[in-house]
């Protein structure tokens, strides 16, 4: 795998759409791990999500990759005027490598997504990132009208159908804030990523506390299927297995995203929260 591929997928795997807390050591069950048993029991510790996005929160991220500390990113939510009598938020995602890091191998990437604030349907979704002196960019626009995206980068422009459930690539990282999770039972998304829509579907496999640079969690981990896995080898041009734990609070938030690829394992850490009260 190329090394651009592989820190692409770990900073940017915020995308789809990315440390103080080692994630095996999490397969351990911490001091205060609170057992429970039964299906009812278990459901009753993921609370009721929030519903909607709210403009001013910021987490940061610290990116490692084989241990080593090789970046940072930031997702914020940010009010937004520009369409929809301003009833959207804009979704940003920032990326970018360390001082060290970027002496050898310099990444800097900025995805926004502008969405209703309401319904979670992607309107405009644009993504910058700049690879050394190498410059990346897609620009995508969604009709759910029509049922159309229109998306352009370097190699072309496309349009491509879509259906009223299609989520844009950021889509995964706030569609528990507005659905509840049910352990074990499989989540249906539709992901378009401009040229291609890609059918995901995940599993919440298990909960337990987790902790991190930020606070101690009650979380629950999400990872998709095998076939979902090589929905995105392909598009990536890379292999590896991905796993996500959110807090269990109404808030839902990522709080550690681990890749494994066969080279190693990248990890995005949550290590600050800034939130507005809901």
């Amino acid at each position: 795998m190329k090394l651009r591929s592989l820190f692409l997928i770990a900073c940017l795997i915020l995308i789809m759409s990315i440390s103080g807390c080692s994630f095996f050591e999490m397969r351990k069950k911490p001091a205060g791990y609170l057992a429970v048993s039964g299906e009812t029991e278990i459901r009753q510790k993921i609370a009721a999500p929030i519903g909607i996005l709210i403009p001013g929160e910021k987490l940061t991220y610290k990116i490692t990759w084989l241990g080593i500390h090789v970046g940072k990113a930031t997702f914020q939510v940010n009010k937004d005027e520009s369409q929809n009598n301003g009833k959207t938020c804009k979704v940003v995602l920032k990326a970018w490598t360390n001082s060290f890091f970027s002496f050898f191998y310099n990444v800097h990437g900025t995805i926004e997504s502008i969405v209703d604030a309401q319904t979670f349907k992607p309107l405009r979704y644009n993504s910058k990132t700049q690879i050394n002196k190498k410059f990346i960019f897609k620009e995508m626009e969604y009709d759910f009208q029509r049922q159309k995206v229109f998306a352009v980068d370097k190699k072309g422009e496309y349009e491509v159908d879509i259906t009223a459930d299609t989520m844009d690539p950021l889509g995964v990282f706030y569609y528990f804030r507005k659905n509840q999770v049910l352990l074990n039972e499989p989540i249906e998304m539709l992901v378009n990523g401009g040229k291609k829509n890609f059918p995901v579907i995940i599993y919440a496999r298990q909960e337990r506390f987790v902790k991190t640079p930020a606070g101690r969690f009650w979380a629950f981990q999400v990872e998709p299927t095998k076939d979902s896995e090589r929905q995105f080898d392909d598009s990536l041009n890379a292999e590896g297995s991905m796993h996500i734990w959110f807090s269990a609070d109404m808030r839902r938030v990522p709080l550690i995203i681990l890749l494994k690829v066969p080279v190693g394992s990248a990890q995005a850490t949550l290590i600050k929260m800034e939130l507005p009260e809901s």
